[in-house]
């Protein structure tokens, strides 16, 4: 893998736009970050989700939504919501009850509502440089507890490479094969593995 060197001068002043997340006043950089900064790629280039990301997602939004008769509102893009400390967290998808109109508002701003259920697939942070060096299972966690501490009742994590998904409560984190059943929210069950199966996906 290439690995693209800058100077703690370029460091210093990385755009607002490259930044991911904020983690206790330290910034989190999307992942190719580093090749923006010396003209390599353009910062569209590393911002989007994969096609793969994309395809699930909209996958998973689209059964929550039919499954639950639409008493759930999915909400994905890239969500960004603002933690009661002032960190900043994106959420590949959202899941709110579909009456609640707090949300419908035409204030363009990040999200203070706290989602019930919170789904991400993969992740696009850069997890080491100077300024943020984690494993993936650590940033894991550590967004997850931030969720879990803003008041979202279960946090689900989904990796393609490994094909598991990682459950997480305010008391227990379960890991889960892809063709496992899990629970979501209000007594919904989802089998992931069967969902994409039924889709076309070679599971």
């Amino acid at each position: 893998m290439t690995t693209t060197q800058i100077s703690d001068t370029e460091s210093a002043v990385v755009p607002e736009a490259l930044i991911y997340e904020v983690h206790l006043g330290r910034n989190i950089y999307y992942r190719g970050y580093r090749d923006v900064l010396v003209g390599k790629l353009k910062a569209e280039d590393i911002m989007g989700c994969s096609s793969t990301q994309s395809i699930i997602l909209a996958i998973i939004s689209e059964w929550i939504r039919d499954t639950s008769n639409r008493n759930l509102l999915v909400l994905s893009n890239e969500l960004g919501v603002t933690l009661p400390n002032g960190q900043r967290r994106d959420l590949d998808l959202a899941v709110y009850n579909n009456d609640d109109n707090r949300l419908r508002n035409w204030e363009a701003k990040r999200e203070t509502i706290a989602p019930r259920l919170v789904i991400e697939v993969d992740t696009q942070a850069d997890l080491d440089n100077e300024h943020y060096q984690h494993s993936e299972l650590a940033y894991i966690r550590e967004k997850t507890t931030d969720l879990l501490d803003f008041g979202v009742e279960k946090v689900i994590w989904f990796s393609t490479s490994k094909r598991t998904l990682l459950v997480s409560t305010p008391l227990a984190q379960t890991f889960y094969d892809l063709h496992e059943t899990i629970e979501l929210i209000d007594g919904l069950q989802m089998n992931l593995g069967e969902i994409l199966r039924k889709d076309g996906w070679d599971i």
